[in-house]
């Protein structure tokens, strides 16, 4: 595998170079009690969706009805971010940012107070393309002694438990239209990152210890993507899985060597594969996908246009603007998907949408790939697309947030509130409903015993009934949205909204 150019710091004295012992019985902690597909009360939750990455739990006396108020232990302001709070013992971390710094944090779990935080130098401001982006979206990632913390436009960095920097690791800025999504993941003395980006695109492998780069596999085809690896301890042997760019691929997790790979899925990806011992399951939804008729259709939907079957720059600008000036400035359009990608449709950066920026959105072609769910299963080696697909779905996909899977059911959210649980062997249809709340669904939902925790961007997290009957037992109201998927520990809910994270615990 070839060795990637990128800034290397390493910070000894730290104490942290030959005690492995101590890292053996952090791996030892992390995973006692805990069979894949069957998860223990959570103690430690060391990375985004939690241990193995699989969003279970069965952490027992976690309040089911809860608010800003209610059931609340503490809660403590945040700066913005939407990174996800890990936890280790008596530690949470999260990262954060403002107008000069990107931000890593330490706080007590046992009052949210603030240990420590440690600040990085923004390269310069990013010009997202999306209302909803922001520069510190990927999750940090702990092995119990170390945390990892990853911002796309400034590298990779480990910290012990006290703050003090052991090693980091810088890459060239790569300006990204809706910034970084993936998150760094621990697993036995490593941490892997997945860099996709437009000039570059690699998945690496440190040692934890040092920073040493073990290896870095090229991925050549992809472009940029959101989605974060997954380790799949599978019944053919464990693997490093990563999406990206129309693809799902396997990797030796010792040299970085490309095992398998299933093609024509999603090109501009943001959710995450999980996973039993035999059966992976990946996919998604983009706009990138959308044929013409469909992105019309899809704009009179969430525009409110009433019953027109197409649509054009003409019928936009009759619609909407308001003073006539033959273009659309953002405070004249509706809330919508069209207003929060408004930057990404103003290619001009005028900061108005003109006639023919919006016959480039509603004449353009699909892109290759197509948006779909499948699930494959383990034993694959090279090309396995048509050999390994076990099923496939095209309905009611996730764009945001990744499947979860709970005792033989599969369970996704798409955009605009409609939940969805399927046969996990089969891809049947359990059912599909509506949860009566639009608007995105970023954090992923996660399973607390023999119940579905799941997250909306308007503010409400939402209670499911896990199983084979749709019931929705609690709808609880925050005063702001929720972009993170939360975390667990012992009998604590740790959710961060877009200013404060909270401790939900029992009164």
């Amino acid at each position: 595998m070839k060795k990637s150019l990128l800034t290397w710091h390493l910070f000894s004295g730290n104490g942290f170079g030959a005690n492995r012992a101590r890292y053996l019985l952090a791996v030892f902690i992390f995973s006692a009690g805990s069979v894949f597909g069957q998860p223990s009360e959570t103690t430690n939750w060391p990375m985004f969706r939690g241990p193995q990455g699989l969003a279970q739990s069965q952490s027992v006396g976690i309040p089911l009805e809860f608010d800003d108020h209610t059931n609340v232990q503490w809660k403590v302001d945040t700066p913005p971010g939407h990174s996800s709070p890990v936890v280790w013992g008596e530690t949470i971390f999260i990262t954060g940012y403002d107008d000069d710094h990107l931000w890593l944090l330490a706080l007590a779990k046992a009052d949210g107070s603030l240990l420590w935080k440690r600040d990085f130098p923004k390269a310069q401001d990013e010009d997202f393309e999306h209302l909803d982006s922001c520069p510190a979206a990927p999750t940090c990632c702990t092995d119990g002694e170390r945390v990892f913390s990853y911002f796309g436009r400034f590298g990779l960095s480990a910290h012990d438990f006290k703050g003090n920097l052991i090693w980091e690791k810088q890459f060239p800025s790569d300006p990204s239209a809706f910034g970084t999504g993936s998150s760094p993941i621990c697993h036995q003395g490593k941490v892997y990152l997945q860099r996709d980006t437009d000039s570059f695109s690699g998945l690496f492998c440190f040692d934890a210890e040092t920073g040493r780069e073990l290896w870095m596999a090229p991925r050549p085809i992809v472009t940029t993507s959101y989605s974060t690896p997954f380790i799949w301890e599978s019944d053919a042997g464990t693997q490093l899985i990563a999406a990206g760019c129309g693809t799902l691929k396997g990797y030796d997790l010792d040299e970085g060597k490309e095992l398998w790979s299933v093609g024509n899925l999603p090109i501009f990806i943001c959710p995450s594969p999980t996973a039993t011992e035999d059966l992976l399951v990946f996919g998604g939804w983009t706009t990138a996908h959308i044929e013409k008729d469909s992105m019309s259709k899809n704009l009179i939907e969430d525009l409110k246009l009433g019953e027109r079957t197409e649509l054009t720059a003409k019928d936009l600008l009759s619609e909407f603007d308001e003073n006539g000036d033959a273009t659309l400035a953002k405070n004249e359009l509706p809330e919508s998907r069209l207003k929060d990608a408004f930057r990404y449709v103003d290619g001009n950066r005028s900061g108005l949408l003109e006639a023919a920026e919006l016959t480039g959105m509603l004449t353009r072609d699909a892109a290759k790939g197509r948006n779909v769910m499948v699930a494959v299963r383990s034993g694959g080696k090279g090309e396995i697309t048509e050999s390994h697909t076990v099923w496939e779905s095209q309905r009611m996909l996730p764009y945001v947030a990744s499947p979860l899977i709970v005792d033989g059911l599969l369970y996704y959210a798409k955009k605009g509130g409609i939940f969805s649980c399927l046969e996990l062997k089969t891809g049947k249809t359990v059912y599909q409903k509506r949860l009566k709340l639009g608007g995105e669904y970023y954090a992923c939902p996660i399973q607390i015993g023999s119940h579905i925790f799941l997250g909306a961007e308007r503010g409400t997290m939402l209670v499911l009934k896990s199983g084979r009957e749709f019931e929705i037992v609690a709808r609880n109201e925050f005063p702001e949205g929720i972009y993170a998927t939360p975390a667990v520990s012992k009998n604590q809910l740790f959710l961060r909204t877009q200013s404060q994270l909270f401790c939900i615990g029992a009164d």
